[in-house]
């Protein structure tokens, strides 16, 4: 069974308060994660295309396919020096075959279903929405 990862996204993460939302405009990361934020746009929740140095509640970064730890790691170092965000939570469905989880990092793109992984940020300081 596939599950979709937008309704998770933030269960429990947003409280009625006013909220931005950034999503990070580089090439394939705004193409996962924004359909992700669009659903929760709204009065309170402004959804933006932004760099990581920009000040919002929350930012998101997606990842079209399962990327290597390694680069994942390297994504949040950086994003987290720039001083506004702090890595929090990380969402994506694994492949499984027979209860063992498969590593599809390496496969050829044109041979993978994409399986995405968003990593949400929290501001450090709260922002003034």
């Amino acid at each position: 069974m596939h599950r979709d990862l937008r309704p998770a996204l933030f269960a429990g993460t947003l409280l009625l308060a006013p909220a931005a939302i950034g999503i990070s405009r580089f090439g394939p990361y705004f193409s996962a994660a924004m359909p992700s934020a669009v659903p929760l746009k709204g009065e309170k929740v402004m959804v933006q295309l932004q760099e990581p140095w920009q000040k919002a509640d929350f930012f998101l970064v997606g990842f079209p396919r399962q990327p290597e730890p390694a680069h994942v790691n390297a994504i949040v170092r950086a994003i987290e020096a720039q001083g506004i965000f702090k890595y929090a939570k990380s969402y994506n469905v694994s492949v499984r075959i027979f209860g063992e989880r498969l590593n599809l990092a390496r496969f050829p793109q044109d041979m993978t279903y994409p399986f995405p992984m968003i990593l949400l940020f929290r501001a450090k300081v709260p922002n003034a929405s």
